[in-house]
């Protein structure tokens, strides 16, 4: 059940960041937005997630994570019911951006409940793929049922689809999920300031790149901004007693690289991703719910490929598994290459979708243990925060690439489904950056000796906190990676 929870509350995230996708051209209609309107209802929320997950895996720290899950479900499920009953277009705006808050308040405390809750080995593995799982098939879900929601009942109940899980949540979550230790000390303000504006500022910049072109002000000026304060940032962190983000997670060379590698696989994912859910309303002329139901091949792979992680985690090293996953994603990327306004679904798209989802399933879960796999539990919420960070700021770079080289094809007199063909190289070159990445860590990885998962009582919420100072991986038989 504490997985279920956890699950649960992540897929509703998961879900909304893409479930107003097909909703927006009737909300626009409703609420008098145009075009650039749109785009900032989906911009506002995920601008607000980026910028404030590290100050969500902090409070998580100082306040309880427990407690930061609650607060994040019950601020993500009232905006949502108000956001639902909007009369203009800013209201559904800020109620966005506000829904995009609470999913950061709980996020990162989700994953960190999770490294609490199971031993580092097979049963953490396996939580981490059935998480991995319900993240990578969220954003198609969002898709399909948008469809189905706006066409059957219309886009409100796109957003009031949210109270009565919430709900259900804010009833479960106080009961199954444990409760962590408190660490003390003052929150790191400069530090959050200058990391939440400046992943904002990233975000937005990148989004604005894919909305104007690189070369434009609502580009440059806030990458420009990023570029300052995540510098400031770091600078910061390197000084500050109770830092946002310690410094040694990401100067560690396998976390580090591990950081890298998992922005670039998200970059190359969902950028290809964009790039086929265009191909498939603009080239084949499929309207959002079939769209969204072409996709699911990629979804399916990536689920039934990421049921096996668990058990080649336990005989070969993370890295091992990622350079698999990299050269299958690759294969299935140089297939989309020869896409064109002649391609079919069943010869040009479905064998991709399959190869992709495979390779994408071969590579998230693997970087994800690697990368959290022996945090200490006074570290997990800035470890986890700091993944999804990543993860979604990679996410909007690849978007960006990718659309700027389509803009690119599309000058050079490319028609829209070449185009989007001579994009994807884009892509093959973010994977083989990754592929570089988990050939390289080779060299000191290794495989994760199986653990037990933690007592029973250690997790009961009724047990009281555990210890400030205890740490799940410490506690738990030694292995040959800690040694």
């Amino acid at each position: 059940m504490v997985l279920v929870v956890i699950v649960a509350v992540q897929l509703m995230f998961g879900i909304d960041a893409t479930v107003m996708t097909v909703a927006l051209p009737s909300a626009g209609r409703d609420l008098g937005l145009d075009l650039v309107g749109q785009s900032w209802v989906q911009s506002g929320y995920v601008v607000a997630f980026g910028a404030l997950l590290l100050l969500g895996a902090r409070l998580g720290d100082v306040l309880g994570r427990r407690r930061m899950v609650l607060v994040g479900v019950a601020l993500f499920t009232v905006t949502s019911l108000i956001g639902g009953l909007a009369g203009n277009g800013p209201m559904l705006i800020a109620l966005r951006a506000a829904q995009g808050a609470g999913a950061a308040l709980a996020g990162p405390n989700t994953m960190a409940l999770l490294m609490l809750a199971f031993a580092a080995g097979p049963a953490r593995n396996r939580a981490l793929a059935i998480f991995s799982a319900v993240l990578g098939a969220g954003g198609t879900l969002g898709l399909v049922l948008g469809g189905l929601l706006t066409f059957g009942a219309g886009w409100r109940v796109v957003l009031l689809i949210n109270v009565p899980v919430g709900l259900v949540l804010l009833l479960l979550a106080p009961r199954f999920l444990p409760e962590t230790g408190r660490t003390s000390g003052a929150l790191d303000l400069p530090g959050i300031a200058a990391s939440g504006i400046g992943i904002a500022a990233l975000v937005l910049g990148l989004t604005n790149a894919v909305e104007y072109g690189w070369a434009t002000v609502p580009a440059i000026t806030p990458l420009a901004v990023a570029v300052v304060l995540l510098a400031t940032f770091v600078r910061v962190e390197r000084r500050a007693a109770n830092p946002v983000l310690p410094m040694t997670l990401l100067l560690d060379r396998s976390r580090g690289t591990g950081y890298l590698a998992a922005a670039l696989a998200s970059g190359a994912m969902f950028g290809t991703f964009f790039l086929l859910t265009q191909f498939l309303q603009v080239v084949l002329r499929l309207g959002p719910l079939p769209a969204g139901l072409a996709l699911v091949p990629l979804m399916g792979s990536m689920l039934a490929t990421i049921r096996l992680v668990p058990r080649l985690l336990a005989r070969v090293r993370a890295s091992a598994v990622v350079v698999a996953g990299a050269t299958v994603f690759l294969s299935g990327a140089a297939w989309l290459t020869t896409l064109d306004a002649r391609s079919a679904y069943l010869t040009g798209i479905l064998g991709p979708l399959v190869l992709l989802g495979v390779g994408g399933g071969l590579t998230f879960v693997p970087l994800s243990s690697s990368i959290l796999g022996a945090v200490p539990q006074a570290l997990a919420g800035s470890a986890s925060g700091a993944l999804q960070a990543v993860q979604y700021s990679g996410t909007a770079f690849g978007v960006a690439v990718l659309v700027a080289l389509v803009s690119a094809a599309r000058r050079g007199g490319a028609d829209f489904g070449a185009a989007i063909g001579d994009a994807v190289v884009g892509a093959l070159v973010l994977e083989a950056l990754v592929l570089a990445l988990a050939a390289g860590r080779l060299r000191w990885d290794r495989p994760v000796a199986p653990t037990k998962l933690l007592d029973n009582a250690r997790l009961s919420p009724t047990a009281g906190p555990r210890p400030a100072d205890s740490d799940p991986v410490a506690d738990a038989p030694s292995t040959t990676a800690d040694s």
